[in-house]
C-alpha cells in the first residue's frame, strides 16, 4: 500500500513489531520485563563476579570491539558481567520483510518477521520461559494484527555446584604460583545444539 495514502492511519508492520518487542524488553535499559525469564542470582555467584571484575578491571569492557563512542549498557562492571551471565537478554538475530535500503520505496510493507534470540539464565525453566514469551507476544496484539510465533527448541542453562573449599584453595594456590594472581570464576551464556 502506498504510504502517501495509508501511513498515519494504517499501522505499519514495523510499528506493530516495535510494540511487541516493548512487551519483552525495556527499550531504554535492555532489561527483560518477563519475570518468568528471571532468577534469583545465588549470592556466591555475585561474589565470584565481584572478584572476577576486581582482577580483570577494565578488560571486561575492552574485550569487545566497540564502535567509535559507543558505550556499554551500564557503567557498573559487576552489573555488566551479571547481565552477560545471570540476567535474561534479548537479541534480534535476523529479519525478513524489509527490503535493502537501496531498493526501499514509500510503501507500507505487508509484514515484518524477526528472528529473536532470548538468552535465559541458569535456574530458569525453559518451558515456563517459552510459555511466557508466547503469551506476551500473542495476547491482545496491537491493532488486532495477525501475529505468529514459532519456537526452536528451548534450552536450559547449567549452573555448576559451588566450588568445594579444598578445590578452591588448590586453584587459588596454583593461580598465585603461576600467574601471581588469585583464581576466579566466570559463567558464559550459550547453547551447543546437538
Amino acid at each position: 500500500v502506498h504510504s502517501g495514502s495509508a501511513s498515519g492511519y494504517v499501522p505499519s508492520s514495523f510499528r506493530v513489531t516495535r510494540q511487541l518487542l516493548s512487551r519483552l524488553e525495556n527499550i531504554d535499559t535492555g532489561e527483560v520485563l518477563l519475570d518468568e525469564l528471571k532468577t534469583d542470582i545465588p549470592e556466591y555467584r555475585i561474589q565470584e563476579t565481584k572478584k572476577y571484575v576486581s582482577i580483570l578491571g577494565n578488560e571486561v569492557v575492552e574485550e569487545f570491539p566497540w564502535d567509535a563512542h559507543m558505550e556499554p549498557s551500564t557503567d557498573d562492571k559487576v552489573e555488566g558481567i551479571l547481565r552477560r551471565t545471570w540476567r535474561p537478554a534479548l537479541s534480534i538475530v535476523g529479519a525478513d520483510g524489509l527490503p535493502p535500503s537501496d531498493n526501499a520505496g514509500n510503501v507500507l510493507r505487508p509484514y515484518t518477521q524477526l528472528q529473536l534470540s532470548m538468552r535465559i539464565p541458569a535456574l530458569v525453566d525453559p518451558k515456563k520461559a517459552q510459555d511466557a514469551l508466547e503469551k506476551a507476544l500473542l495476547e491482545n496484539p496491537p491493532y488486532n494484527a495477525r501475529v505468529t510465533v514459532h519456537f526452536e527448541e528451548a534450552a536450559a542453562g547449567w549452573n555448576a555446584p559451588e566450588t568445594e573449599e579444598w578445590l578452591s584453595g588448590a586453584m587459588n594456590n596454583a593461580s598465585e604460583t603461576y600467574f601471581r594472581e588469585s583464581s576466579c570464576s566466570l559463567g558464559e551464556g550459550g547453547t551447543i545444539p546437538f
